[in-house]
């Protein structure tokens, strides 16, 4: 007696339901192969579809309610950036010329000092500008004014008896644990209508082991033309310290 082979019922395309599928049962070998980079979304009818890969940089930016999001070069706002390092290591200065820093790219400039140390004890720390490409210093015309707040709860200032230069501190220690800290900001350097202000505050040791915060504000009186380098030195020894200026757009 032969026997028939069952026969398979066939499954209409309609009665393959969303039910049907168990969860997580589609892997990605069954979709469909697309092209490096795009990305899976919805359209505006809410269809599925793709965001195009884009040029290398651009971003996914969204369209808002309605729209498909986009690759597309986005133009970000109030982001540093990381304009120049100097290290000194055993150097009498350390001056930035990056152009970026002086030409307006950037509306606010701030110049970290982390971890100066000198090697010789009772120094402070000088701030010249130079509007010739650092062929010559400003050396007049300063003027300055630095607050000093230290942990024997003494609290003094110190205002610009010298104008061939900005000082930034007031006697640093150079114990090897004797270390300072400084934000310094510099106002629109490429302006050519007012003078070069500067302000800034961060916090040291004195060579008694003092341990103080410093603020000040400074200027050059000198004129109101660009300044395009910033130079810092002691007022003798050497500097050790890692000197990085961040730069700021609004827009």
């Amino acid at each position: 007696m032969a026997f028939m082979k069952p026969r398979v019922p066939s499954i209409s395309d309609n009665q393959v339901t969303t039910a049907k599928f168990a969860d997580d049962a589609v892997t990605l070998a069954k979709m469909a192969s697309g092209t490096d980079g795009n990305i899976i979304t919805y359209d505006t009818s809410g269809n599925p579809a793709v965001a195009a890969t884009g040029s290398s940089g651009q971003r996914l930016q969204s369209g808002g309610a309605g729209v498909a999001p986009t690759m597309a070069t986005v133009s970000l706002t109030a982001t540093w950036v990381l304009l120049e390092t100097v290290t000194a290591s055993g150097a009498g200065t350390a001056t930035f010329s990056a152009s970026t820093m002086f030409d307006g790219t950037y509306d606010r400039i701030c110049i970290h000092a982390d971890g100066w140390h000198t090697d010789v004890d009772e120094r402070d720390l000088y701030l010249t500008v130079s509007d010739d490409g650092g062929s010559s210093y400003e050396s007049a015309n300063y003027d300055w004014h630095v607050v000093r707040c230290q942990n024997t709860a003494s609290y003094g200032a110190t205002a610009g008896s010298s104008t061939s230069a900005i000082q930034i501190n007031d006697s640093q220690g150079n114990a090897a644990n004797e270390s300072a800290y400084y934000q310094i900001w510099m106002s629109q350097p490429d302006h050519t209508a007012h003078h070069k202000l500067f302000w800034w505050t961060g916090c040291g040791v004195s060579s008694s082991n003092e341990h103080k915060s410093m603020e000040g504000v400074g200027a050059w009186l000198g004129g109101v033309g660009a300044i395009n380098r910033v130079r810092f030195s002691q007022q003798g020894g050497n500097i050790t310290c890692v000197f990085r200026a961040w730069g700021l757009k609004d827009s």
